[in-house]
């Protein structure tokens, strides 16, 4: 997430400001990896790896329900 973004979607009380847009990338980096490795792993199909990643990111971002 680019710093610009983060001034922006912070100043519109679309992202908590206390936290840092490194944090938010890198849980976002995070779970992409584990929505991966589940599906390498063979415990979730990519189609729920794909919806349990975008509803944590938008949970970890703030949204009250994706």
């Amino acid at each position: 997430m680019s710093r610009r973004l983060w001034v922006l979607s912070t100043s519109s009380a679309k992202l908590d400001p206390a936290l840092p847009p490194t944090w938010l990338a890198a849980t976002t980096i995070a779970l992409g990896h584990a929505a991966g490795a589940e599906v390498a792993a063979g415990r979730m199909a990519a189609d729920q790896a794909a919806a349990a990643l975008r509803t944590s990111i938008l949970r970890v971002y703030g949204a009250a329900r994706p």
